[in-house]
């Protein structure tokens, strides 16, 4: 099991969980202090991956660290037609990561506007033929949730993300993974999703709440990737930091 959260270079991270006048050059470094042998790169879905970015994280770390690396926004917001030659820039910018064998999965994050059709499972499939790397998907559109789906697009090769996300209509997303990969992303609980976009993932998962997911994570096969999403000042690293301390008890 790896664990980890989802990006590391944060502002409001430093004074919270790293030390004061930290610089930006030096976060994924205090990341690494904390005791993570995970991360999940999203600056990729923003920019194009450089082949030089990453070869410098790699070298960062122990060899039995994984990265796993959020898809650019062309893939899962834009859907550009031009998809091969879009992934074969994307992947020479991983490719450090991937000789190093520190990759763990790409990852496409889809947004609630995603609903399922069949156009839309069409260019999942599409998107799949083209990545030949692992890949795991997030829907954030209730409208998915539906096994079968899970279990067709896992005949493909595509693993579900299992999410937590505020149980409000729409988000009503699947807790348990599909495929291959059992990939959770914990976004928090935060009731105003939809209303103050903002501060979305400003929200600080209770002991209590911990020891739940945790006994579902618990109950899934590996290889299993567990990524806290609730970054608002610190709060994913917080929650990780403390999300580790209780699979190592539960698991003793």
């Amino acid at each position: 099991m790896k664990i980890g959260t989802s990006g590391f270079s944060f502002p409001d991270w430093i004074g919270n969980v790293y030390p004061e006048n930290t610089k930006k050059e030096n976060m994924f470094s205090e990341y690494l202090k904390l005791g993570f042998d995970a991360v999940e790169i999203n600056f990729t879905y923003y920019s194009m991956p450089y082949p030089k970015t990453m070869s410098a994280l790699s070298q960062k770390t122990d060899q039995d660290f994984s990265f796993c690396v959020k898809l650019h926004k062309s893939f899962t917001h834009e859907y550009d037609q031009d998809l091969k030659s879009l992934y074969l820039k994307f992947l020479d910018g991983i490719r450090p990561l991937i000789e190093d064998k520190k990759f763990g999965c790409l990852i496409g994050q889809f947004p609630y506007s995603f609903k399922r059709s069949r156009e839309s499972v069409e260019y999942l499939l599409k998107l799949k033929d083209i990545v030949d790397v692992p890949l795991v998907i997030e829907f954030r559109n209730d409208l998915w949730n539906d096994p079968e789906i899970f279990e067709m697009l896992v005949k493909h090769d595509i693993s579900i993300i299992g999410v937590d996300l505020p149980k409000i209509r729409g988000l009503k997303m699947n807790e348990k993974p599909f495929g291959k990969i059992s990939y959770f992303r914990f976004h928090g609980r935060n009731v105003n999703w939809f209303t103050d976009e903002m501060r979305r993932y400003d929200y600080m998962y209770s002991e209590e709440e911990l020891f739940q997911l945790a006994k579902n994570v618990l109950d899934t096969p590996e290889p299993i990737y567990v990524f806290f999403n609730n970054c608002h000042n610190g709060q994913a690293a917080k929650n990780a930091i403390q999300f580790s301390a209780i699979i190592r008890k539960v698991r003793n």
